[in-house]
């Protein structure tokens, strides 16, 4: 027991450390282009990972966030044993999201403060790097992609750690200040650059959805009304049926045309979509498992669904999307508490669940982890708005 409270002290309240975990953790994707440093960050990441089970299962509780997920996971775990059998993909995707929700918990309920910091430290070093990959270079060479592939990834893959990490930014700004600092506002000005440069489409709906909240929404009580979780969440789905269910995009050809200058066809989607929508017929209730990316586009002509919903029921079936829907309703059941409508850290979680929703219409983010994140700070968004009264008295 003294091996696992020096190791919970090692993990837990030094600063530096949780910023090196989190560095692990949440790699950025160029780590991929080198075979010997990205060996490196997937043996630390294994060893990191195993520490952060073992720490918190020595608590002895789980919170209903942490056993939802760990459904959700099940399942999709369940769709591969029976579907695909591709554990080594199931354990590389669902080992790192188990990890980080884990590892979020314990450092909310442990030491808030230094969870924030070294987060957004550790976001706001990614996003300056990212921008000047993209200002100074081409982009890197030999990731196999059709895309230009920078410090943070392909174009629309970096919106995972560019916008929702700001959204963590700005929640840490204005827990610690009470205000959007002009540093956080310095680091969303690199973020529109980025995107603005790349000019990649989902990443600029998702930045300017941002700038909107920043804009008209943040510390306005007017406003906030429209903000109700439910609500947006079902906007959003019914986005998802009208665009990828029943195709009607003609009706918004002067966003996806005239603005943002890409194809009714969504560069190709629609084809992805009947696939997927084909495969999701031919298996709906445990859906196909997970697969290694190669591998699916080898056998079915796709790689992922190009939508997340989809991707869900893709892989696990009707199954893995309900219990993908809890986590959802577990994680914020917060949100929708009258006492919280004027929440200030409450309001940013929502609208960033929302940008996450919206940016996933139509791509598939595969290590989404700063989604887990959001959903822990959803959570715990009780805890941590007693923290932040006391901490200002």
């Amino acid at each position: 027991m003294l091996f696992i409270k020096r190791l919970s002290d090692l993990f837990l309240n030094k600063l530096g450390v949780i910023f090196i975990v989190f560095l692990f953790l949440l790699k950025p994707a160029s780590v991929s282009l080198n075979g010997e440093i990205n060996l490196i960050f997937n043996i630390v990441s294994i060893i990191f990972i195993a520490i952060i089970i073992i720490l918190y299962l020595s608590r002895g509780k789980f919170s209903k966030l942490q056993i939802s997920i760990f459904i959700f996971i099940t399942c999709i775990g369940v769709s591969t044993f029976f579907g695909t059998k591709d554990f080594g993909t199931f354990f590389k995707n669902y080992g790192v999201i188990l990890a980080v929700s884990l590892y979020t918990e314990m450092l909310i309920n442990n030491d808030l403060e230094k969870f924030l910091k070294a987060l957004s430290t550790l976001i706001s070093i990614y996003i300056i790097v990212n921008l000047l990959t993209v200002v100074f270079t081409n982009g890197f060479s030999g990731d196999g992609t059709l895309h230009d592939f920078y410090f943070l990834g392909y174009d629309n893959g970096s919106v995972h750690i560019i916008v929702l990490g700001l959204f963590v930014m700005m929640i840490s700004s204005h827990y610690f200040y009470n205000k959007l600092t002009p540093f956080v506002l310095t680091i969303i000005g690199c973020g529109v650059l980025t995107y603005y440069l790349e000019w990649a489409a989902s990443c600029l709906v998702s930045i300017a959805l941002l700038i909107f909240y920043v804009i008209f929404i943040y510390k306005r009580k007017t406003m906030k009304k429209i903000l109700d979780f439910r609500f947006i969440f079902g906007f959003t789905f019914i986005i998802f049926l009208i665009i990828v269910v029943f195709r009607w995009q003609n009706n918004f050809s002067w966003l996806i045309v005239d603005i943002l200058h890409k194809d009714l066809t969504f560069t190709g989607r629609l084809v992805i979509w009947d696939k997927t929508l084909f495969q999701i017929c031919k298996h709906p209730i445990l859906g196909l498992g997970v697969q290694n990316e190669k591998i699916r586009l080898a056998k079915l002509g796709i790689y992922h669904a190009h939508s997340n919903f989809l991707n869900v029921l893709l892989e696990s079936g009707i199954i893995g999307f309900v219990a993908f829907l809890n986590v959802f309703r577990v994680a914020t059941k917060s949100l929708t508490r009258k006492e919280n409508m004027n929440n200030e850290i409450a309001s940013i979680c929502t609208f960033a669940l929302f940008v996450y929703l919206i940016s996933t219409l139509v791509e598939v983010i595969m290590d989404d982890y700063l989604f887990y994140i959001l959903l822990n700070i959803c959570y715990f968004i009780p805890f941590i708005t007693d923290k932040k009264k006391k901490r200002e008295v």
